[in-house]
């Protein structure tokens, strides 16, 4: 009710007002494209633009995991919970960590590297994070249209390895590289058709983005 003090009501209509710099008049539509134009999270000291043609809860999972802050074993017990085993759940072999699970674990470098041959670019041989795989992927578009598709399917990628990292944990159900490279090209044409103008029936651009793009 502060807000409300030293407010004085006039007669007349009442109507709805914002403080736009440009001096537009109020619509939702107008408030949504300043919030998309916005969408700027920083990360480390770095600027993370988050992609609209991935829902939200995408790009708030890959900001995260960019800055290590989803809930992996080794941030679980940073955050003080007991955890009896902080390996990485799919291969065993290391610490369980946001970098580790989503880029050089061996299951998850087996996903980037059918991902890199469906799209037609080389396969990284030193990434080691979130941040340099999806900056690497974004990259390689040869316009800005493109390099939001290849964002988008790197944003797709990390997505699904962290749900079936929690179908494993959380449902014991086995780690099947090849079906999660599947689903990354069949949520990706989902999320495109759902959420963008682009023709998703030129099949040719799932078989090759760079080459139709």
């Amino acid at each position: 009710m502060a807000h409300l003090n030293g407010c004085v009501l006039k007669e007349g209509k009442a109507k709805w007002g914002w403080a736009n710099d440009k001096g537009e008049v109020f619509s939702a539509g107008l408030v949504r494209k300043e919030l998309q134009s916005a969408r700027l999270t920083q990360y480390n000291g770095q600027e993370y633009k988050w992609n609209p043609w991935a829902p939200a809860k995408a790009n708030y999972f890959v900001w995260r995991a960019q800055d290590g802050l989803i809930p992996t074993r080794t941030t679980l017990v940073r955050q003080g919970v007991q955890m009896q085993d902080t390996r990485c759940p799919a291969c065993s072999a290391a610490m369980e960590c946001s970098d580790h699970l989503l880029v050089s674990c061996g299951l998850a470098n087996h996903v980037w590297t059918h991902i890199c041959l469906w799209l037609r670019i080389p396969m990284y041989t030193s990434l080691e994070s979130v941040a340099e795989v999806v900056n690497y992927i974004t990259a390689a578009g040869t316009s800005e249209r493109h390099k939001r598709l290849m964002n988008l399917v790197a944003t797709t990628t990390l997505w699904r390895i962290w749900s079936a990292r929690n179908d494993r944990v959380f449902n014991n159900k086995p780690i099947q590289m090849e079906a999660v490279f599947d689903e990354v090209k069949e949520i990706t044409i989902l999320w495109l058709s759902m959420r963008s103008k682009e023709d998703c029936r030129a099949w040719d651009l799932w078989n090759s983005p760079a080459a139709s793009v």
